[in-house]
């Protein structure tokens, strides 16, 4: 049994608040695993079987599943929402009387997304997880109320899912990659709108100011347009840019509207599309981290109960080699009779253990081996070692 996965811990944590308030009880005759395992891959091996037992044994499958049903459908909805924005900011930017005002739909398409991910970077760097566990600890108790499931088993398994899923670290990044899949349907829709639009229509590029000078946005267009020449798009020249400005006596020909289309499209792609990529890829990256460090609180009392049950202290003992030699009757004087046994006189492959011996005796005995010796067992732990190393050496006696 390997460690358990994020989902194997939620499914635990899940049957943990359901029996908090609704006890299950399991009737079934299967036995629990016994891989020969350490201690808290045993452990945690026999809690996923028992959730699963119950589960099954229960019907709590749709009850477990709901909250993540409800979850990816609100995904899906958003993803819509998102689409539906960013082709309709790029189509009501376009239209009118044929003429695209450049730095408007710039700002429209790229502007608000890197300002999202200015305050995207704040809320990382300034400990936004915490923010999001007290928003979603409140939230994650009254959403399973309004959706009618409160004192359901349902009810405190979406109560179960939400904490694992959107609090801490792990809901930190999951937001975060949520927010970088909308931009990213966002930018996309708004590009694909633009492009059909750029295709299916003549357009003029303007661009204007009443407060800034035109040295600015000849000096914005240079800037964004070298990592645009670098990547094969076509940028206008300096020329180009003045002459495009509001009021400029110049009409415009196929080439320079062609310049224009290229370094908006280039724009999207560079300044949007691409770092939203990058910023998803690294937030997924890092909740796959903080996932795989997700832990249950095995101090809770109710992991305490199960591991008494499910990890008793005690073992099954047994005789494995009864001696079957007649007693002897001894006379005469007792003192003669040899009190101590050599290890020679024992079977082949014997194990030694020293239990709770004290600190003035010497362990291990000389003439033991490093195989014979398990060590010494003076409390719950190195009981555990002895055993696990028992379980590590089958066929030995």
């Amino acid at each position: 049994m390997t460690s358990l996965s994020f989902d194997n811990k939620v499914l635990i944590e899940q049957v943990r608040c359901i029996e908090s308030q609704h006890p299950l009880t399991n009737d079934t005759d299967t036995p629990l695993a016994t891989d020969a395992v350490s201690v808290s891959d045993r452990f945690s091996g026999r809690l996923l079987q028992r959730a699963r037992l119950l589960v099954r044994a229960h019907n709590l499958e749709a009850a477990l599943a709901h909250a993540s049903g409800v979850w990816r459908l609100s995904n899906i909805l958003a993803g819509a929402v998102a689409v539906m924005l960013g082709a309709s900011a790029s189509l009501l930017a376009v239209s009118g009387d044929s003429t695209i005002n450049i730095y408007w739909l710039l700002l429209v398409l790229v502007g608000f997304n890197l300002l999202s991910m200015l305050l995207w970077l704040l809320g990382v760097t300034s400990g936004m997880d915490s923010l999001i566990s007290g928003a979603f600890s409140k939230a994650s108790a009254w959403l399973p109320t309004a959706l009618g499931k409160g004192s359901t088993p349902t009810g405190f398994a979406d109560r179960s899912w939400l904490s694992s899923h959107l609090a801490g670290a792990v809901g930190k990044w999951r937001f975060s990659q949520i927010t970088q899949q909308l931009w990213l349907l966002y930018l996309s829709a708004g590009l694909v709108a633009l492009m059909l639009a750029l295709m299916a229509r003549q357009y003029d590029f303007v661009w204007g100011t009443t407060l800034l000078s035109h040295e600015s946005f000849v000096k914005l267009t240079s800037v964004l347009g070298q990592p645009l020449e670098a990547l094969g798009f076509t940028t206008p020249s300096e020329q180009q840019v003045v002459e495009t400005r509001i009021g400029a006596d110049y009409t415009l020909d196929a080439d320079h509207r062609y310049s224009w289309a290229q370094f908006l499209i280039g724009a999207l792609l560079v300044v949007g599309i691409l770092p939203r990529l990058l910023l998803l890829f690294s937030s997924r990256a890092m909740l796959g981290l903080v996932q795989g460090q997700f832990a249950l609180d095995y101090y809770l009392p109710y992991y305490v109960r199960l591991r008494q049950e499910l990890l008793p202290l005690h073992g099954n003992s047994e005789i494995v080699d009864a001696d079957t030699a007649p007693p002897e009757a001894l006379d005469g004087d007792f003192s003669q009779v040899h009190t101590h046994t050599s290890a020679d006189q024992l079977p082949t492959g014997v194990k030694w253990i020293a239990v709770e011996l004290g600190d003035d005796v010497t362990w291990p005995l000389a003439t033991l081996t490093t195989h014979q010796d398990l060590g010494r067992m003076v409390d719950r732990v190195s009981q555990e070692r002895i055993l696990q190393r028992l379980l590590d050496s089958p066929g030995q006696d």
